[in-house]
């Protein structure tokens, strides 16, 4: 049985997010940026809108997502978010075998709850079912979304985002998912 004080201990760790920014805007000269949290919320907006969206054409667990939604960045509360730069210089998975590592750190504490939310955790990072691909797209576009708020108000750095994001990721799932990334990606100043 999970106790309120570790309930609590998880809680403030996962309120760090508030406070951590995303590197990869800080790298582009946005200041200040998003932080985790910021991301995260608008991560689960876009995850529910989308969830709510496709369940009207194929079974989806909407609160499964909402779920994958709020624990898919949270193990970042222990190393910070790394940006994509980065990557290049970890062995191949080392960033997602260190996120699982942190997350189980994280939660492990919970006791009861804690092969749930890692059970949640490994589905996200594998995106084998549509509720955790729902997560993968949604976390996609608030990335684009983001990338051309800031690119409205005057930060060209960031357009690198939309080279990296490849327009399958969003065709296959849906075509309200390719909807959306056509809506963001119209918002871009030319």
């Amino acid at each position: 049985m999970t106790s309120g004080a570790a309930a609590i201990e998880f809680l403030l760790e996962s309120g760090m997010m508030k406070r951590l920014p995303r590197v990869g805007w800080l790298q582009r000269g946005v200041m200040p940026a998003e932080s985790l949290a910021d991301h995260s919320y608008r991560v689960a907006l876009f995850a529910m809108v989308i969830a709510d969206v496709v369940a009207k054409d194929m079974q989806v667990d909407t609160e499964r997502v909402l779920r994958l939604a709020l624990i898919h960045d949270l193990a970042e509360t222990r190393f910070g978010d790394l940006p994509a730069p980065a990557k290049r210089y970890l062995p191949a998975n080392a960033k997602t075998k260190a996120e699982q590592q942190a997350f189980e750190d994280m939660t492990n504490p919970l006791d009861g709850l804690s092969n749930y939310y890692q059970s949640l955790l490994h589905e996200e990072i594998t995106a084998e079912t549509i509720e955790s691909r729902i997560v993968k797209a949604a976390d996609r576009l608030e990335l684009l979304l983001q990338a051309v708020e800031y690119e409205l108000a005057g930060n060209q750095l960031v357009a690198d985002f939309w080279d990296s994001s490849k327009p399958v990721t969003f065709t296959a799932l849906h075509p309200f998912v390719h909807e959306m990334y056509i809506a963001i990606q119209s918002r871009r100043p030319t």
